[in-house]
């Protein structure tokens, strides 16, 4: 897991150093293909969640009993491949982790 994210790092730099120049390492207009990478930040809000064990139990709400009422940061990654001017090929990473914990006080 280190070394992939010290991989994903290495091509976010080269992104990054690539865009500050204003001309890319990977691209050229002459080319057959054009790389582009990118990177997007934001939040997620779970609206519904609830579950029951069992036929004859209560629901359990987890946005407002369980404590997801609140907005989750996530991250997505991104390398876009164009080759032959009309195909794509797009690796994409998007972790999304999201753990609640909580008490069932009503039977």
């Amino acid at each position: 897991m280190k070394k992939f994210f010290m991989a994903l790092m290495v091509i976010a730099l080269v992104g990054l150093f690539s865009i500050g120049f204003g001309v890319s390492l990977f691209n050229s207009s002459n080319n057959w293909y054009n790389v582009s990478f990118q990177y997007e930040t934001g939040a997620l809000k779970v609206l519904y969640n609830t579950i029951q064990y069992g036929h004859n139990t209560t629901d359990f709400d987890y946005v407002n009993n369980g404590g997801e009422s609140i907005l989750f940061p996530v991250e997505r990654y991104s390398v876009d491949f164009t080759f032959l001017k009309n195909n794509e090929l797009i690796f994409l990473y998007q972790p999304l982790d999201i753990q609640t914990e909580g008490i069932i006080t009503q039977p």
